[in-house]
């Protein structure tokens, strides 16, 4: 996914968790087309995708532990999630 100019982020959810390992959901905007993502962490980014028929919560283990020193993304890719 490469943003362009006319990307938008909508980032009104606010951080969700109580736990080391916050996490924020936003929706992108690329073409026309709403990609849901979700961001948790700091530290070198570390971009992570599913496949076919699954959706980010096939992250839900691994990310928090990544996060501790990275800033991981997470998306749904459309049509998915």
């Amino acid at each position: 996914m490469m943003l362009t100019d006319s990307a938008q982020i909508d980032s009104a959810a606010p951080p969700l968790g109580s736990s080391a390992a916050q996490s924020s959901d936003d929706t992108i905007t690329v073409d026309g087309i709403c990609w849901y993502t979700r961001r948790m962490g700091s530290g070198p980014p570390l971009l992570l995708l599913h496949g076919t028929g699954a959706s980010t919560h096939s992250w839900r283990e691994l990310a928090p532990a990544l996060a501790r020193n990275h800033s991981v993304i997470m998306c749904d890719l459309p049509g998915h999630g």
